[in-house]
């Protein structure tokens, strides 16, 4: 089985949130495709800063494969075994 990935921007939308914070956050989640990958198959995905997000989703959307399905954890890792660090939000 050959599984690929895209992310889905989903937020942050809530304005009082985006106040708090700053507007350069994303989040939402990792849609998996793949000819044996059940329909509507997605990971969750924190929220990190928008330029972590950026290359997080071309990486994923560029030739990256994996057998199976793997979890968000395995994306990130394998993710910033050659990349920077993601910037994920922590709650103040």
């Amino acid at each position: 089985m050959k599984v690929r990935y895209s992310t889905n921007w989903m937020g942050p939308v809530n304005k009082k949130w985006i106040d708090e914070n700053g507007k350069d956050w994303c989040a939402g989640r990792i849609d998996v495709y793949g000819d044996d990958v059940p329909e509507y198959t997605e990971l969750g995905l924190n929220i990190m800063k928008g330029k972590d997000w950026v290359r997080f989703t071309r990486w994923l959307e560029g030739n990256f494969t994996t057998p199976e399905i793997w979890t968000t954890e395995q994306l990130v890792q394998a993710y910033e075994f050659h990349n920077p660090k993601i910037t994920w939000w922590e709650k103040k």
